[in-house]
Protein backbone atom coordinates (compact mmCIF):
# COMPACT_ATOMS: atom_id res chain seq x y z
CA UNK A 1 0.00 0.00 0.00
CA UNK A 2 2.82 2.14 -0.41
CA UNK A 3 1.33 3.92 -3.66
CA UNK A 4 -1.23 5.49 -1.72
CA UNK A 5 1.45 7.19 0.23
CA UNK A 6 2.28 9.43 -3.37
CA UNK A 7 -0.85 9.79 -4.29
CA UNK A 8 -1.92 11.71 -0.68
CA UNK A 9 1.28 13.90 -1.39
CA UNK A 10 0.40 14.55 -4.69
CA UNK A 11 -3.15 15.44 -3.73
CA UNK A 12 -1.81 17.52 -0.80
CA UNK A 13 0.96 19.70 -2.87
CA UNK A 14 -1.84 19.94 -5.43
CA UNK A 15 -4.18 21.83 -2.96
CA UNK A 16 -1.03 23.76 -1.35
CA UNK A 17 -0.39 25.20 -4.75
CA UNK A 18 -4.17 26.02 -5.53
CA UNK A 19 -4.09 28.51 -1.97
CA UNK A 20 -0.64 29.58 -3.56
CA UNK A 21 -2.31 30.56 -7.13
CA UNK A 22 -2.76 33.92 -8.38
CA UNK A 23 -4.34 36.67 -6.41
CA UNK A 24 -8.14 36.98 -6.83
CA UNK A 25 -8.50 39.94 -8.30
CA UNK A 26 -9.50 42.93 -7.01
CA UNK A 27 -13.30 43.66 -6.13
CA UNK A 28 -14.08 45.85 -8.83
CA UNK A 29 -13.62 49.69 -7.93
CA UNK A 30 -16.68 51.49 -6.65
CA UNK A 31 -18.07 54.20 -9.50
CA UNK A 32 -17.58 58.00 -8.05
CA UNK A 33 -20.49 59.74 -7.95
CA UNK A 34 -20.58 61.84 -10.66
CA UNK A 35 -20.22 65.25 -9.59
CA UNK A 36 -23.44 67.77 -9.78
CA UNK A 37 -24.23 69.62 -12.69
CA UNK A 38 -22.58 72.86 -12.34
CA UNK A 39 -24.96 75.73 -11.22
CA UNK A 40 -24.80 79.17 -12.03
CA UNK A 41 -25.50 82.07 -9.44
CA UNK A 42 -29.33 81.85 -8.64
CA UNK A 43 -30.96 84.85 -10.12
CA UNK A 44 -30.40 88.32 -9.13
CA UNK A 45 -33.97 89.91 -7.16
CA UNK A 46 -36.03 91.89 -9.23
CA UNK A 47 -36.06 95.21 -8.32
CA UNK A 48 -38.42 96.31 -5.19
CA UNK A 49 -41.77 97.96 -6.14
CA UNK A 50 -42.15 101.61 -5.91
CA UNK A 51 -43.93 101.20 -2.49
CA UNK A 52 -41.08 99.99 -0.88
CA UNK A 53 -39.12 102.62 1.45
CA UNK A 54 -39.76 105.00 4.30
CA UNK A 55 -43.32 107.37 3.70
CA UNK A 56 -44.56 109.79 5.98
CA UNK A 57 -47.59 112.17 5.78
CA UNK A 58 -44.98 115.48 6.19
CA UNK A 59 -41.25 115.60 6.20
CA UNK A 60 -40.46 116.83 9.51
CA UNK A 61 -42.65 112.95 10.73
CA UNK A 62 -39.96 111.16 8.44
CA UNK A 63 -37.81 110.55 12.05
CA UNK A 64 -40.05 109.44 14.39
CA UNK A 65 -43.46 108.99 12.44
CA UNK A 66 -42.23 106.89 9.41
CA UNK A 67 -44.12 103.87 7.74
CA UNK A 68 -41.91 101.58 6.96
CA UNK A 69 -43.04 99.69 3.69
CA UNK A 70 -41.20 96.35 2.88
CA UNK A 71 -41.41 94.30 -0.33
CA UNK A 72 -44.12 92.11 1.78
CA UNK A 73 -45.49 94.36 4.89
CA UNK A 74 -46.14 98.00 6.26
CA UNK A 75 -45.60 98.53 9.44
CA UNK A 76 -46.51 102.37 10.73
CA UNK A 77 -45.95 104.36 13.49
CA UNK A 78 -46.77 102.44 16.17
CA UNK A 79 -50.44 101.88 15.07
CA UNK A 80 -50.70 99.65 12.27
CA UNK A 81 -49.07 96.56 11.07
CA UNK A 82 -50.20 94.11 7.84
CA UNK A 83 -48.48 91.34 6.34
CA UNK A 84 -49.28 91.44 2.56
CA UNK A 85 -51.20 87.83 1.12
CA UNK A 86 -50.93 89.60 -2.55
CA UNK A 87 -49.87 92.65 -4.25
CA UNK A 88 -51.10 92.71 -7.61
CA UNK A 89 -49.48 95.71 -9.66
CA UNK A 90 -51.94 97.97 -11.29
CA UNK A 91 -51.57 100.77 -14.18
CA UNK A 92 -51.50 103.65 -11.33
CA UNK A 93 -49.78 101.48 -8.35
CA UNK A 94 -50.46 98.39 -6.16
CA UNK A 95 -53.72 96.71 -5.14
CA UNK A 96 -53.12 94.92 -1.83
CA UNK A 97 -54.53 91.89 0.36
CA UNK A 98 -53.29 92.12 4.00
CA UNK A 99 -53.92 90.67 7.40
CA UNK A 100 -53.62 94.04 9.04
CA UNK A 101 -53.08 94.27 13.41
CA UNK A 102 -54.98 96.97 14.37
CA UNK A 103 -55.17 97.49 18.51
CA UNK A 104 -53.96 93.69 19.13
CA UNK A 105 -57.00 92.63 16.52
CA UNK A 106 -55.63 90.99 13.22
CA UNK A 107 -58.02 91.27 10.47
CA UNK A 108 -58.32 91.09 6.86
CA UNK A 109 -58.33 94.10 4.65
CA UNK A 110 -57.40 95.27 0.86
CA UNK A 111 -56.37 98.68 0.33
CA UNK A 112 -54.92 100.60 -2.88
CA UNK A 113 -51.34 102.12 -2.76
CA UNK A 114 -51.88 105.01 -5.47
CA UNK A 115 -48.51 105.87 -7.20
CA UNK A 116 -47.99 109.75 -7.99
CA UNK A 117 -45.08 110.05 -10.92
CA UNK A 118 -44.49 106.68 -9.94
CA UNK A 119 -40.78 106.87 -11.08
CA UNK A 120 -39.48 108.19 -8.37
CA UNK A 121 -42.65 108.16 -6.63
CA UNK A 122 -43.10 111.78 -5.69
CA UNK A 123 -46.57 110.88 -3.20
CA UNK A 124 -48.05 107.85 -2.83
CA UNK A 125 -51.98 107.79 -1.47
CA UNK A 126 -53.07 104.65 0.42
CA UNK A 127 -56.77 104.03 0.38
CA UNK A 128 -59.15 102.01 2.61
CA UNK A 129 -57.73 99.25 4.80
CA UNK A 130 -57.37 99.86 8.34
CA UNK A 131 -56.75 103.68 7.98
CA UNK A 132 -59.30 106.53 7.86
CA UNK A 133 -60.22 107.82 4.62
CA UNK A 134 -57.52 108.24 2.38
CA UNK A 135 -53.86 109.52 3.32
CA UNK A 136 -51.50 111.12 1.18
CA UNK A 137 -47.27 110.04 2.16
CA UNK A 138 -44.32 111.09 0.38
CA UNK A 139 -41.58 109.71 0.69
CA UNK A 140 -38.73 110.06 2.98
CA UNK A 141 -35.32 111.14 2.06
CA UNK A 142 -32.20 108.08 3.00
Amino acid sequence: MRPAAPLAILLAAGAGLSACGPEPPPAPAVAAEAPAPQQGPPPPEPPPPAYVGLWAAKADLCPQGAWVFDRDRVVTAGEVACEFRDVAETDTGFQVTAACAVDGVTRPYRFSLLLADPSPPRSMTVSRGPWLGPITLIPCAG
